[in-house]
């Protein structure tokens, strides 16, 4: 600090310290109401999970009984969750599943990244009609593009693989839907 504000204070009038707590008073409010929007956001998307969680981690009993209760206030067990791993095609299902996310995670970022990074920093002819290119996928219903890739993945006779499903796994969310995954592709590995 310099010696004229250490030696000279600035002289604040009660009316201007008034509207300053006043506005650190709304500042406090709306932070915390924030905060607290924040804090039910979360709930809402981890209370589900819990509750699956526990009825996972408990007896055949505890899962059927009514009102349901979560861990730790219920027995904790294995059975039910063994249960579910011992059925037909449930580890073959989770292996798939690993496999195309590992598979769709490479492809994506091998291709958006390097697509992204050209788009933003560099000027080169086509720039924004690729762009628009992009934008336009988005305005197709989902049928009008699922019938064209199944013609392309029968030609490469990717069709029913794993492959086919992870490029369906782009990184558009309109054609994430598990309806129009199901209609592609019938993946029964």
């Amino acid at each position: 600090m310099s010696a004229l504000t250490e030696n000279n204070p600035v002289q604040v009038s009660p009316e201007v310290r008034a509207i300053h707590r006043k506005m650190l008073r709304q500042q406090k409010i709306r932070r915390s109401f924030t905060y607290l929007v924040a804090i039910l956001i979360v709930l809402w998307i981890l209370i589900p999970i819990w509750f699956i969680a526990s009825m996972a981690l408990t007896t055949p009993e505890n899962v059927r009984a009514y009102p349901k209760g979560v861990l730790p206030f219920i027995e904790f067990s294995l059975t039910t969750l063994k249960f579910f791993l011992a059925s037909e095609g449930i580890v073959p299902g989770i292996i798939n599943s690993v496999l195309v996310a590992l598979i769709t995670l490479v492809l994506s970022t091998l291709i958006a990244a390097p697509a992204g990074y050209a788009t933003s920093r560099y000027i080169f002819r086509g720039r924004d009609t690729y762009r628009l290119a992009i934008l336009m996928v988005r305005a197709f219903p989902i049928v009008v593009l699922a019938i064209p890739l199944v013609v392309v993945f029968i030609n490469f006779n990717i069709f029913d693989s794993i492959y086919s499903l992870a490029l369906m796994h782009r990184p558009d969310p309109a054609h994430n839907h598990p309806d129009y995954r199901q209609r592609i592709c019938q993946c029964a590995l």
